[in-house]
């Protein structure tokens, strides 16, 4: 652990002068692979007999300076730094827990718009029974057997308790009538699939309850708009693809 001051280890910490000919910068390594000194040498750093760099997504010596930074601002023992917060997420995660584990979040608990707290539980390496997923500003709940979502799923927003989706599911296939709803709890969007095709009439309406306008699907193309016979395979509206992607379900 560094007896160094805060401000000197944020500017030199894990930096060895004599290991970078003398560079008082840091050096941006963006070399991919490393020179092994023989057969010997490569064997000792891919067992971790003997430290060393091996390859550029395993270990770097950028990195390994930075790692040593944080750990020595943070007074720890080491450090280790990933390419995003997800994939640190997902370290810390998968490192600390195993089949069946469980994570308890604080409802109140703030995390971004595109991260996913899940909470359930695994049968013989399956998703079996109820699980729920925080995404953001929205919870998800339902069942799973064999793995596969199974019945009704719901998902709500957590600042109202209001849904903001309903559906069916058989074998985790879409299979239905889905209704997506706005904030307000008014209806937003009505979808049908018939065994995750899209078939029968969408309805797309605003915040008073009004059709802004409609598509009937015939085994997933589109067959009218309006009311009105289209092209098959015609693209209806801009607005409808990103209205998709807005309600898109975990």
């Amino acid at each position: 652990m560094s007896t160094k001051k805060f401000a000197t280890n944020a500017l030199h910490a894990g930096h060895d002068v004599s290991k970078n000919a003398g560079t008082r910068a840091v050096p941006i390594y963006q070399s991919t692979a490393y020179v092994f000194n023989n057969s010997d040498h490569a064997a000792n750093l891919f067992s971790l007999a003997e430290a060393g760099n091996i390859y550029t997504r395993i270990n770097n010596p950028t990195n390994d300076i930075l790692e040593q930074r944080l750990a020595a601002l943070e007074r720890g023992i080491a450090a280790v730094v990933t390419s995003s917060g997800t994939a640190a997420i997902a370290t810390s995660l998968l490192t600390l827990l195993k089949a069946g584990d469980h994570i308890l979040v604080r409802n109140q608990e703030l995390i971004p718009a595109d991260s996913v707290i899940a909470k359930g539980e695994y049968i013989e390496g399956f998703k079996e029974g109820a699980w729920i997923y925080t995404i953001g500003g929205t919870e998800e709940e339902g069942k799973y057997y064999e793995g596969e979502k199974e019945g009704t799923w719901k998902g709500k927003y957590l600042d109202n308790g209001k849904n903001y989706y309903d559906g069916n599911f058989i074998n985790g296939i879409k299979d239905g009538r889905f209704t997506y709803y706005y904030a307000s709890g008014q209806t937003k969007r009505k979808e049908n699939y018939v065994n995750g095709t899209k078939n029968g009439i969408w309805e797309y309406l605003d915040e008073g309850g009004n059709v802004n306008f409609s598509i009937e699907y015939k085994d997933g193309k589109e067959i009218k708009y309006n009311g009105e016979k289209i092209s098959y395979g015609r693209r209806v509206d801009r607005e409808l693809e990103e209205e998709e992607q807005e309600d898109w379900v975990w």
